[in-house]
């Protein structure tokens, strides 16, 4: 009876480790699925002067709303950063966001078509990646960092003055900027939308998207069709290159 009981109780202790192992490593994997799930795992590098191209569609003007966002990772904090612009050189209309330098520090910018249409808020950190996103409804302007809003501003004109320009994305960027997921939608969405679907690879239509330029592999779009052409050679790359 007693080896008998030594010998069971050494194969509860041995099924009790391979269970422990197995859950470590079923939770090891489940990390990594979830973590090659995220937008940022697949990216556009920029280089010297790289930027994408998307001719001028009327889609790309939102009449009644609008929210742009995307993910960046910042190589440095040089001032001037264009993540994506439809503005006329030198005349009112379309709109951008990007990071420009406030006492010294990185900070999200956007402008919505109309004079005096400038805001900042929200500070990027660099050499991280960063969600940012900026909501209108034609009356109020919102910024969010990493889902949490940073800025809140009146707006002084209509959503946006339709621009005929093309779309650029990463137009004015330092060399090593990673740029992904940038989204365009007609709508000026909550910020709880906006957390729901931050982490995710959008792939499938959804009311009030317009375009998704995941910048996986190429620079098309997976929604509407607006394809992207990249200039100078930007390079598309995997996380863990």
């Amino acid at each position: 009876m007693p080896n008998t009981w030594i010998f069971y109780s050494k194969s509860i202790i041995r099924i009790l480790l391979i269970s422990v192992l197995v859950g470590s490593c079923n939770k090891d994997d489940a990390s990594s699925e979830e973590a090659a799930d995220r937008p940022y795992t697949r990216y556009m590098l920029t280089g010297y002067g790289s930027y994408v191209e998307i001719p001028h569609r009327p889609a790309l003007n939102p009449e009644a709303g609008i929210t742009l966002e995307g993910w960046v990772r910042l190589d440095n904090a040089a001032a001037g950063n264009v993540l994506i612009t439809k503005k006329p050189e030198y005349k009112q209309g379309g709109y951008v966001v990007g990071v420009r330098e406030q006492d010294g520090e990185p900070v999200l910018y956007s402008y919505m078509g109309y004079e005096e249409g400038e805001q900042r808020a929200g500070h990027v950190p660099i050499q991280q990646w960063v969600h940012w996103a900026v909501t209108s409804d034609g009356r109020t302007r919102k910024h969010y960092i990493n889902g949490k809003r940073v800025g809140e501003f009146a707006e002084s004109g209509s959503v946006l003055i339709p621009s005929a320009e093309p779309l650029f994305l990463a137009k004015n960027v330092p060399a090593h900027t990673g740029m992904t997921e940038l989204r365009l939608w007609n709508i000026a969405r909550t910020q709880n939308a906006i957390k729901a679907d931050m982490l995710k690879n959008i792939t499938k239509p959804a009311a009030g998207l317009v375009a998704v330029w995941q910048l996986h592999h190429n620079a098309n779009d997976l929604i509407g069709g607006y394809h992207g052409v990249p200039h100078n050679n930007p390079t598309f790359k995997i996380w863990s290159d």
